[in-house]
């Protein structure tokens, strides 16, 4: 066992969480559509993944069971105007589109945040209808679906007195909103020593929230830009674990994953020790952990072509597959990862095997992709 060490400058998370896959060419989509089959019975799959794809970035829905897609989302710039002022990111660091998609827990919403760096909190049933949250970004529901926690539009700024002070007691600290009202928001927290908060990630059990925020003896740790949090579900206790690491997901274990800024590496941190075993990942692209955390998918790009692809690994280095595509998601049970190749979404079991490929009506700019929580989850 170790634990994380330290830190990477935030303008290379900033754009790796915010960056846009390259839309394909009309000849890649050509491809797609006449290469990609139907859906395969056979492979009983079901359920729904949400996705985001277009020129004007909608999110859609995929039903497995029937490989039909139907768009869910009508958004304008309008829905991603902000309520409130302040000193804002850079625009051009960030592309404009959704991210952070976020299904309830029990399946029948998804939470998103619509912009660019600075962007909008929304909440959206399966009929459509779409309720704003708040200024924000990185939605992320609790685990029994009654609280939508999610991080401010911090300043985009190294130092306290360049950023100013935040408009209200706890602004600029993680926000929380009903989950079924949708809002308005407010501070989880009014400890400014937790401002600048973000990344919330609910533990499995939903006792605790683990969240990014200000590096603890910044003057003795120059150029470290966040460190990893955990609190009680309700905001108190705020206590720091790690400083040039930020927090991403829970296992099913109770272990915490984080990512240290310097190296990119994903250590999964035992809250209550401190220890931390390292997972996987790097500098040379995104990753995604199962959720049992025994496999890791690895987004690669040949440095000749450009073009990119992913790599299936188990947590002790077993390389299993290597084939072109991006980054998705893995099924809330890890059974199975969804990626997206050229256009179409294709499923991949725990060992890299495929299980079926859906073209998509909409093949460009697909991203992010989220797999639908089993119903009565």
């Amino acid at each position: 066992m170790r634990r994380p060490t330290a830190a990477l400058m935030v303008i290379v998370a900033s754009i790796a969480a915010c960056s846009t896959p390259a839309s394909p060419t009309a000849t890649e989509r050509a491809a797609t559509a006449e290469a990609t089959p139907s859906p395969n019975p056979q492979a009983r799959l079901e359920g729904q993944i949400a996705y985001g794809a277009g020129a004007d970035h909608q999110i859609f829905l995929l039903d497995l069971g029937s490989g039909e897609s139907r768009q869910l989302t009508e958004l304008t710039h309008e829905d991603a105007r902000l309520t409130s002022g302040g000193p804002l990111r850079p625009v051009l660091s960030c592309a404009f589109g959704i991210n952070g998609l976020a299904w309830s827990p029990r399946g029948t919403m998804l939470a998103f945040s619509y912009g660019g760096c600075d962007s909008v909190v929304h909440v959206v049933d399966l009929d459509g209808n779409l309720q704003h949250v708040g200024d924000g970004r990185s939605p992320a529901w609790s685990p029994d679906g009654a609280l939508l926690a999610f991080g401010p539009n911090t300043p985009f700024c190294m130092g306290a007195a360049e950023c100013g002070q935040p408009p209200h007691p706890g602004a600029w600290n993680l926000q929380v909103a009903d989950g079924d009202a949708g809002g308005p928001p407010s501070p989880m927290m009014a400890d400014e020593a937790t401002s600048w908060a973000g990344q919330p990630a609910w533990s499995p059990d939903g006792t605790r929230i683990a969240f990014s925020a200000r590096i603890k003896d910044g003057a003795a740790n120059a150029g470290l830009f966040a460190a990893t949090w955990v609190a009680n579900a309700d905001g108190s206790d705020p206590r720091h674990l790690v400083n040039g690491a930020w927090p991403r997901s829970w296992l099913q274990d109770g272990r915490l994953l984080v990512t240290e800024e310097q190296t990119g590496v994903i250590h999964a941190m035992n809250v209550d020790s401190g220890d931390a075993e390292p997972i996987g990942g790097g500098l040379e692209g995104p990753v995604e952990v199962s959720p049992d955390g025994t496999r890791y998918v690895i987004g690669v790009s040949d440095p000749e072509t450009g073009t990119m692809g992913i790599q299936l690994m188990t947590i002790d280095g077993d390389f299993l597959v290597d084939r072109p595509g991006s980054l998705g998601a893995w099924a809330p049970d890890g059974r199975a990862i969804a990626i997206e190749t050229a256009g179409g979404i294709v499923i991949l079991d725990r060992d890299g095997n495929e299980l079926q490929a859906y073209p998509l009506p909409v093949p460009f700019n697909v991203y992010p992709i989220a797999w639908q929580p089993e119903p009565g989850n």
